[in-house]
């Protein structure tokens, strides 16, 4: 069996919204943009059919990943 869970797709941020030369109205622009396409395509899912993911269910599968893991990850 094979199960990815990725969160970082949703969870990461533009890297340019830390750049100095940038404005705090860039920063919010850019993170309310990247928000409102996660929940566009959330919506888009659950009106094909997606079930919806609890955050308990969530959290059952990285508990039950990390315990049936067998071996260290380790980052290139």
């Amino acid at each position: 069996d094979l199960a990815i869970i990725e969160l970082n797709g949703g969870t990461s941020e533009s890297t340019n919204i830390y750049d100095p030369e940038k404005s705090i109205r860039f920063l919010y622009a850019t993170l309310f943009r990247q928000w409102n396409l996660l929940f566009q395509i959330g919506y888009a899912n659950r009106r094909r059919g997606q079930p919806v993911k609890t955050v308990w269910r969530l959290l059952m599968e990285i508990v039950y990943y990390l315990r049936r893991r067998t071996r260290s990850v380790v980052a290139d």
